[in-house]
């Protein structure tokens, strides 16, 4: 297993290890029960507990190995939050052993000749066994759910938010720039790329399902609508993810995360009407068919303009009047996230060159007549996205030197 990435993962690897390495002590004691001579040595009793005791050191084992090599490898691994997941199984399966070696214990205690608790202890253990094997086979079928593709899908999408947050200020961490700004922002697509894989799936779900009004037609529909509305949160991350989540690393973050968020709009745009055309299909060949159709138009006309707003904001943002708005606030962000690189005037210095060119962009722009042109089409390319120099420095270099030059 390779070295931890970063804090996080060190600190949970080894307590994974601390907890792995306690079970391993509990099992050993388990193991050593039946030959204690002050407990009558090797007996159902003792063979009972010596199971009991060595399966739960199983189960902690087991769980500790699944903190380790799961969330302990954040940074290293694709889905540590799956890894992890993935080894409850077995500690339930563990579990349910323990259980059953109870229920073995227990029943042991009255089979000697002539016990008159025999048929009560056998009878107890018997059921404490029973739930003890199927508990063990639901931490086997546990298993196998947490590694069918949908649960998968999941943790991988969970894996995505956690890893940017567990390895946020290591250098070189999440490929890219590792400012603040950057990860926080890379952080934020995670979730939303996330969210995007959530709904898209229960499209699917939904998709392959039936209503008594509207029938499998309905239910396609409204399939096709989340997976509209997944495609445009998928814009929206991957803006994310590529404009802000590269902050000090390209010239225009902030045109690159607005044009997606435009694409996103223009992606609502397009769920909203979908959602008219799925209303529209709900009365289909019943009495409320006139009704239905009409709202839905009205839902989809609406849907329609939405989508047409979104193709304005994309093309304002791309080629129009707020490129040059886009462009003078990413030189804040980035001076902001210690891109810029200062060349005297102190710790503000970076901020206040930037914030005198956003606003000198911001005057210039002021016409904004036009900007909202229903196009009716959804600008889904990135701005210019070309890669500016990156100076050292930022804020704390402006300081420095601020602080070297009064000597």
């Amino acid at each position: 297993m390779p070295a931890p990435s970063g804090l996080t993962g060190a600190v949970l690897t080894d307590a994974g290890n601390i907890v792995a390495t306690a079970g391993g002590a509990v099992s050993g004691i388990g193991a050593q029960i039946p030959n204690q001579v002050l407990l009558g040595g090797s007996n159902g009793v003792t063979d009972g507990l010596a199971g009991v005791v060595t399966h739960v050191g199983n189960a902690v084992t087991a769980a500790g190995d699944g903190v380790g090599s799961g969330l302990g490898q954040v940074g290293n691994i694709d889905d540590p939050v799956g890894t992890t997941l993935g080894s409850t199984g077995t500690v339930v399966a563990y579990t349910g052993d323990a259980v059953d070696s109870l229920g073995q214990t227990v029943g042991s205690l009255g089979a000697f000749q002539g016990s008159p608790i025999q048929p009560i202890t056998s009878a107890l253990g018997g059921g404490i066994s029973m739930f003890g094997n199927g508990l063990g086979d639901g931490g086997a079928a546990l298993g196998q759910i947490i590694a069918a593709g949908s649960v998968q899908s999941l943790t991988q999408s969970l894996s995505g938010v956690v890893t940017p947050i567990a390895v946020l200020g290591q250098s070189g961490a999440s490929g890219g720039s590792t400012n603040i700004v950057a990860l926080a922002s890379r952080s934020a697509g995670g979730l939303v790329d996330g969210g995007s894989n959530l709904v898209s799936g229960l499209g699917s779900a939904v998709a392959s399902q039936s209503l008594p009004l509207g029938g499998s037609s309905t239910t396609q529909a409204l399939g096709g609508t989340l997976h509209t509305l997944g495609g445009s949160l998928d814009t929206l991350g991957a803006g994310l993810n590529n404009g802000l989540g590269q902050t000090g690393s390209i010239a225009d973050p902030v045109g690159v995360t607005a044009t997606a968020a435009a694409g996103t709009v223009g992606g609502l745009g397009q769920t909203i009407t979908g959602a008219g055309g799925t209303l529209a299909t709900v009365g289909d060949n019943t009495a409320l068919a006139p009704v239905t159709g009409t709202v839905g138009g009205v839902v989809a006309t609406t849907g329609q303009a939405v989508t047409a707003v979104g193709g304005g904001l994309g093309d304002a943002i791309a080629s129009g009047p707020l490129h040059p708005v886009t462009g003078t606030l990413s030189q804040v962000v980035n001076g902001v996230a210690g891109a810029g690189d200062s060349g005297g005037g102190g710790v503000l210095q970076p901020v206040t060159g930037t914030l005198g060119k956003a606003v000198g962009g911001l005057t210039g722009s002021v016409g904004l007549s036009g900007t909202l042109g229903l196009s009716g089409t959804v600008q889904g390319g990135s701005s210019a996205s070309s890669q500016g120099s990156s100076g050292s420095g930022g804020l704390l270099g402006g300081l420095l030197r601020s602080k070297g030059g009064s000597h």
